[in-house]
């Protein structure tokens, strides 16, 4: 799974999926992306290990490059919590705020499995 790969991801999820008329800039979800991988992290321990030990949980390069190193169980949780991240730039829409929670909710229940 690549940062590229959540971004598509997260994009369906929220539905922007139109590139000449994106409403979320790319690096932002990027960035959202890193910090979910950074949520999950922190909530399941088994995540900060990979098979050559402990994960680097710095910010991903500039450009975005490399595998995001986390379980395949544990990629829609972190799309979910990424999407949540986008939904909150827009508090004005409390149906957004309210699915903003919600995704968040599940994404923190997900990743703690």
């Amino acid at each position: 799974m690549t940062y590229n790969e959540l971004e598509q991801r997260v994009r369906l999820l929220v539905n922007d999926t139109e590139p000449a008329a994106y409403r979320f800039q790319i690096d932002i979800i990027k960035e959202f992306a890193a910090e979910a991988v950074r949520r999950l992290r922190h909530l399941n321990q088994s995540e900060r290990y990979g098979a050559d030990g402990l994960l680097d949980d710095k910010t991903p390069d500039a450009d975005w490059s490399g595998d995001v190193r986390i379980e395949s169980r544990h990629v829609d949780a972190v799309v979910m919590y990424a999407a949540h991240l986008v939904y909150r730039l827009d508090m004005s829409d409390t149906v957004n705020l309210q699915l903003s929670e919600t995704l968040r909710a599940r994404a923190e229940a997900l990743m703690r499995t």
